[in-house]
């Protein structure tokens, strides 16, 4: 089962919502819908990109080194994703994949500060 939960991603306040095969986004313009579709296929990617840092980095790989290597390159698709969008404190977004994946479940935060993402990563499925 995946899962999406945003709090304060632009036009999107308090969303919690489980990812169906087939969905269907209706609302007023300017509502969230695009942001919403654009988060979710921004995080099913972001396995593809997680699986490239681990054969990359892979002798050296804790969940530590994983969230600060995964910082850069998820930055960089966020801005590609939303452009000069406005981040702003307070945004936290978490992504759960599902059973039997190697990425369990992300979390992002952001704060204007330290300007990192991600804050956590569940890679369970590869722990013994």
């Amino acid at each position: 089962m995946q899962r999406i939960i945003v709090k304060n991603f632009g036009p999107l306040k308090d969303i919690d919502l489980e990812i169906k095969d087939y969905m269907v986004f209706l609302g007023p313009q300017a509502s969230g819908k695009s942001t919403l579709a654009k988060l979710i296929y921004f995080f099913r990617e972001i396995e593809i990109t997680l699986y490239t840092y681990l054969l990359k980095n892979f002798e050296n790989i804790n969940d530590e080194t994983i969230i600060k290597g995964l910082n850069e390159p998820i930055n960089s698709r966020l801005s590609q994703f939303f452009g000069d969008y406005t981040f702003t404190d307070n945004i936290i977004v978490k992504f759960y994949v599902g059973k039997n994946r190697l990425l369990k479940h992300i979390t992002l935060n952001y704060d204007s500060i330290s300007q990192l993402f991600v804050s956590d990563v569940d890679l369970s499925f590869f722990k013994t």
